[in-house]
C-alpha cells in the first residue's frame, strides 16, 4: 500500500469514527430538539469551479455564516456573517405582488 492511499485510509477511517461519534444516541433521538441542540447547523453546496460554500446556521444567534471552500487546497476562508433576525421581520421585500397587505386587505376590495 502506498504512502497516499494509506494516509487516505487513515483520513476515511478517522471521518468515519467522528461520525459514529456524532450520531445521536437512541435517547437522544426520541427527544425533541432544544434550542440548545438544534442551534448549529451546517449546509455544503457545490459552488463554482467545483469549490464548495460552507453555510452555517446559528439559530439560538439568528445569525448566517458563509465560507468558500477550495477545491484545489481545501483553505477556508470566511465570505460573509449576518445577524437575520431583524430580516425575519420585515413583511415584504423584493417578492413582488400579492404583497402581505394586498393578501391583508383582500386586494383592495
Amino acid at each position: 500500500m502506498s504512502a497516499f492511499s494509506k494516509r487516505s485510509a487513515a483520513i476515511v477511517l478517522g471521518v468515519a469514527i467522528a461520525l459514529v461519534y456524532a450520531l445521536p444516541t437512541p435517547a437522544q433521538e426520541t427527544t425533541r430538539p432544544t434550542a440548545q441542540t438544534a442551534a448549529i447547523q451546517t449546509h455544503l453546496l457545490s459552488g463554482e469551479g467545483g469549490d464548495g460554500l460552507l453555510v452555517v446556521v446559528d439559530a439560538a444567534r439568528s445569525a448566517i455564516a458563509t465560507y468558500r471552500v477550495s477545491a484545489k487546497t481545501g483553505q477556508l476562508t470566511l465570505s460573509s456573517v449576518r445577524q437575520i433576525g431583524p430580516d425575519l421581520q420585515i413583511d415584504n421585500y423584493n417578492s413582488g405582488g400579492p404583497t402581505p397587505q394586498e393578501i391583508r386587505s383582500g386586494f383592495g376590495s
